[in-house]
């Protein structure tokens, strides 16, 4: 239930982490926007999971990130409206 768009940053991310030389505190900024694979979602579910719910915020965008890829720094998504 993951938003595609954050499947191919998570993607992205892992391909920039194995070519960098960044430790473990590095921290994680991103600039997001958009809800509308979260709109696609509830139409099709009729209603909030625990999946979509993660899925679909916005907000877990860069926690996702500093779990996933073991990251002790401060993970910041920033919605940014317009971008």
């Amino acid at each position: 239930m993951m938003d595609p768009q954050q499947r191919l940053l998570m993607q992205l991310t892992a391909e920039v982490l194995c070519s960098s030389t960044s430790s473990n505190s590095s921290g994680v900024f991103i600039g997001v926007s958009s809800m509308d694979y979260n709109k696609v979602v509830l139409r099709t579910t009729g209603g909030v999971t625990p999946y979509s719910a993660t899925g679909a915020s916005l907000s877990v965008t860069a926690g996702r990130l500093s779990y996933s890829f073991g990251l002790a720094g401060p993970p910041v998504a920033i919605d940014t409206a317009c971008s």
